[in-house]
């Protein structure tokens, strides 16, 4: 298929455009899935802490049976129930070495395993595409945000706090659509501003061809006016300097152009006749009369 000049420079012009949109979008997609991430994080250990302190009182305070205390301070399961008002969090507990809930969000599931998730530090640490496949996973994931906790110098547990994938998909999403309306704005006016400069950059080019085709129909002395800015106006300047060359090259007018111009008289070749009557002819007789007719014989 033939494309024409203002076609591939429409589409030059789009495809430069639409390739910036492109890469800008995604440098900002990857840098907007971070920036949730970090701040999903940012929150798990503010909640990590809080509860860390907690328990930590608790414990200190609660006699040979920790796990016993735990349970049943008001304090700590508050904070574990008003978790799950925050961004992104489904649930917060404290689990044992053996993985069982020794206090969870959920009540009902206090005192049984808890399966293994990922690690939000750990997605962190890892690429950008990563970070994006995990994100938008088909059910979504749930990381954990992990710290131990410490009865002296050994480990009796540690605190648990959940990230849905989810949850940032739908925040992420939520901020991506002003940024893609804004992209396919970019992307139609770069379009339209391409339509224009192409009409305005190859109207030189019509005109020098409106120019050529009235050279070719035979009209002398035709100029053109173009820009004396660019190299079409150069080029305009060079086509005036042609057309006024041929102008003057063109040969004078010839003697058959001069005889088919000029008007001609057509004469008779039939000898011209006297009507008057000769002196000799004057006579009154018929018969002198008839000797003088042009062409008869006299006797």
């Amino acid at each position: 298929m033939r494309l024409s000049i203002k076609t591939k420079q429409v589409l030059g012009v789009t495809s430069i455009v639409g390739l910036a949109v492109v890469v800008l979008s995604g440098f900002y997609l990857v840098s907007l899935a971070r920036i949730y991430l970090v701040e999903s994080k940012a929150r798990g250990d503010l909640l990590a802490r809080a509860i860390y302190q907690r328990a930590r009182e608790v414990v200190a305070t609660g006699g040979h049976d920790p796990i016993a205390a735990l349970r049943a301070d008001p304090g700590l399961r508050s904070i574990l129930e008003s978790s799950v008002y925050s961004s992104n969090v489904t649930y917060a507990a404290i689990l044992d070495v053996g993985s069982l809930a020794i206090v969870h969000s959920d009540s009902a599931r206090i005192g049984q395993p808890l399966p293994p998730y990922g690690d939000l530090n750990a997605l962190l640490d890892a690429g950008p595409v990563s970070q994006l496949r995990a994100i938008y996973t088909d059910g979504g994931r749930t990381l954990e945000i992990r710290q131990p906790l410490l009865m002296g110098t050994a480990e009796f547990g540690s605190i648990h706090i959940g990230v849905s994938t989810l949850l940032i998909q739908r925040d992420l999403t939520t901020s991506l659509t002003p940024a893609l309306i804004t992209a396919i704005a970019i992307l139609i006016g770069g379009s339209l501003v391409a339509m224009v400069l192409a009409q305005l950059s190859l109207r030189p080019i019509h005109v020098i061809r409106s120019g050529l085709t009235r050279l070719g129909q035979g009209e002398f002395g035709v100029v053109v006016d173009l820009p004396q800015r660019d190299e079409f106006g150069e080029l305009g300047d060079f086509f005036n300097t042609v057309s006024a060359r041929l102008s003057a090259d063109r040969p004078p007018p010839g003697p058959a152009l001069l005889a088919a111009s000029t008007p001609t008289r057509t004469r008779s070749k039939m000898p011209s006749r006297s009507l008057t009557p000769t002196r000799s002819c004057c006579s009154p007789t018929r018969r002198c009369a008839r000797s003088c007719l042009p062409g008869r014989p006299t006797r």
